[in-house]
């Protein structure tokens, strides 16, 4: 059997569903592709981990077509063709190996038997929604990046928690220093539902949700997860658990609320800390009229750093310390919106609110660090 196909079509969908995999010396099935070769112009390319699936079909032309199943490692065949030209290539199959084709040359891979992958059960039955393509790569990019990447005592705080109480549908996630919010009112939502997306399935919703342009479907059943994406379907198994009251932690009411252009001070933060202290990365805010002040000190090396910036206001004197990094983190994610940002202070210890300017739609909460007077 001979599959002609498009080098580049066929190595753009490989590296879409080879996202998920993981090498994996426990389960090595989940190291290959499954390939199934559906009819005459169609073959299906599967890719697995512990958490998930994501299926996508590719369009072809197959000489001599026969029903086939096999599997084929991901790694050697995806390097096997990312060096190759484009141009059609031809590849043969048969019970023990395919081979690849192209104009100057061929490669051979050993093919394994198909009932060697994991199954992966999904009902058809469960709540079926949907959703604006905008919301969810909006809502996904903004948060998910403030999960955190393994926690065996608290699984729920690796995952993003999708939420719709049927006029307001919510992206939440946090590391515990950062929360992150994403709110946006959709009332004519009928849907009612309450889940948390592993990171790991929202970094790859969000990448696949770049390139498309209309409403998304999705089914949520049980503890598993199906979206349809385009031509590719991911589904997912749940992080089990009630995602924390975030909330509860917003500050209520904020004393100040400082205006300033979230580019100039990421980049002031960049320069003044290079000089912090590398077990706490520490940056001090230091607010009084209409000049901001940030500072950044290791005492261990006698290295020090200040610089300031001038504000359109006139603020209370307040002083508050932050880990740059996640400070730095925070005004990227809002400035993605609008180059000006809101930070909302309550006082020197207690979480400050970030802000696009003139926006509820993304809240950002950081913790702040304790500063030496």
């Amino acid at each position: 059997m001979k599959i002609n196909i498009s080098k580049n079509e066929l190595l753009s969908r490989l590296r879409a569903v080879g996202k998920i995999i993981k090498q994996s010396n426990q389960q090595p099935a989940y190291n290959s592709f499954l390939i199934k070769i559906e009819s005459e112009k169609i073959i299906r390319i599967t890719g697995s981990d512990e958490q998930g699936r994501i299926e996508t079909t590719v369009e072809c032309k197959i000489e001599g077509f026969e029903e086939k199943s096999f599997l084929i490692d991901s790694a050697i065949l995806m390097n096997g063709l990312k060096e190759i030209p484009e141009q059609p290539i031809t590849i043969e199959v048969n019970d023990m190996k395919v081979v690849v084709k192209y104009y100057t040359g061929k490669f051979e891979i050993a093919l394994q038997d198909a009932a060697l992958y994991p199954n992966f059960s999904f009902g058809d039955k469960g709540l079926k929604c949907e959703i604006v393509w905008e919301q969810l790569y909006d809502g996904l990019k903004s948060v998910t990046k403030f999960t955190l990447t393994d926690d065996t005592l608290r699984p729920v705080m690796t995952a993003v928690n999708l939420e719709s109480t049927g006029d307001t549908i919510t992206f939440a996630a946090s590391t515990g220093h950062v929360l992150a919010i994403h709110e946006n009112k959709n009332e004519d939502s009928q849907y009612l539902f309450n889940i948390n997306l592993p990171n790991k399935i929202s970094k790859i919703i969000t990448d696949l949700t770049a390139i498309i342009d209309k409403s998304i479907q999705f089914i949520v059943s049980g503890n598993h997860v199906r979206f349809v994406i385009g031509d590719y379907i991911v589904s997912s198994r749940l992080v089990e658990g009630s995602y924390p009251n975030f909330r509860s932690v917003i500050p209520k009411n904020t004393e100040m609320v400082m205006i300033i252009n979230a580019s100039e001070l990421i980049a002031a933060i960049n320069r003044v800390s290079v000089f912090s202290d590398e077990s706490s990365s520490m940056i001090v805010l230091d607010i009084e009229n209409n000049v901001l002040t940030l500072s950044a000190e290791n005492m261990d090396y006698s290295r020090s750093a200040k610089e300031t910036m001038m504000l359109n206001e006139v603020y209370k004197p307040l002083k508050i310390g932050f880990k740059s990094s996640f400070l730095v983190d925070v005004l990227k994610t809002v400035s993605t919106e609008t180059n000006e940002c809101e930070l909302h202070f309550s006082g020197p210890n207690k979480a400050a609110i970030i802000r696009p300017r003139d926006s509820e739609v993304l809240t950002m909460i950081l913790m702040p660090m304790m500063v030496n007077n």
